[in-house]
């Protein structure tokens, strides 16, 4: 699973890498087998696209997701997902210290996590809060060489006509991310995207709501912005249901070189 930064110079210690997973969860045990912490102890940062467990907010399952992946640390980046907050998403965030929409500077890099849960049905302060958080990143990110806007749910579908329902678990193009106007995601957060880009800063979209019609997604818009999927489908009675089932899976994987402003990425098969 090693990449390497193809420069003959390159000390090890200035390679970092990071690992995105989305869409873990199981039954018994609590995410998918094939994630294992002993894995993961290579990575420099995880990335977590949500949907860990069926309902992360009870505190043995958030003692045993931080004993594997170590979700309390500031090495460990967490967009929830809508079954992570199935009791309400407080208990998760108290536990991990962190708010549900947060920048991070990252070896060079801004990662930017927000909370794709949201919506116009009584979260509409929360909603707007969070765009316009969005929106401020975007605006004063200078130093950064990449953008990286990690959420759980895919909201890319009005975006040249990309049909997210083919291969995202949920698509949310019609869920409102301005309530004031009634925006969606293609309106106030994608413009902003592009001036970033415009910076000469590399933007990447992430999200982890996949695995039950197929585990990878990437694309390159007209824009230069890369917007990539990434999840996987556990092995049981639930998930049956799926065509997908008990095919190979994968987790996505980035080498980072801040020197050279270089972050590559590969679908790595972790089986299934």
């Amino acid at each position: 699973m090693f990449l390497s930064c193809h420069q003959q110079d390159k000390k090890k210690e200035d390679v970092f890498r990071y690992v995105f997973m989305g869409h873990i969860y199981d039954e018994k045990p609590i995410i998918d087998k094939r994630i294992s912490k002993r894995k993961l102890e290579q990575f420099n940062q995880i990335w977590l696209g949500g949907d860990l467990t069926y309902d992360s907010g009870v505190t043995w399952k958030l003692n045993y997701l931080d004993s594997v992946l170590n979700i309390k640390s500031n090495k460990t980046h967490w967009a929830l997902g809508n079954h992570d907050i199935e009791s309400g998403r407080d208990k998760v965030l108290n536990f991990i210290n962190k708010p549900p929409y947060y920048a991070s500077y990252v070896n060079g890099i801004t990662v930017l996590v927000f909370d794709s849960n949201y919506n116009d049905q009584g979260d509409c302060k929360e909603v707007n809060e969070q765009t316009d958080y969005i929106k401020m990143v975007c605006d004063t990110i200078s130093n950064s060489s990449h953008l990286i806007l990690m959420g759980h749910h895919v909201p890319w579908g009005k975006i040249e006509n990309i049909d997210a329902w083919s291969f995202a678990n949920t698509s949310i193009e019609n869920r409102v991310f301005m309530c004031d106007s009634f925006d969606f995601f293609d309106q106030v957060i994608y413009p902003e995207l592009v001036n970033v880009q415009n910076k000469n800063i590399q933007v990447i979209g992430l999200a982890g709501d996949l695995g039950q019609k197929q585990s990878t997604f990437e694309y390159r818009t007209n824009d230069s912005i890369y917007l990539l999927a990434n999840g996987n489908l556990s092995d049981n009675l639930y998930n049956q249901q799926f065509k997908k089932c008990n095919s190979n899976d994968s987790v996505l994987i980035f080498n980072h070189c801040p020197k050279f402003r270089s972050l590559t990425w590969k679908f790595v098969d972790v089986g299934n």
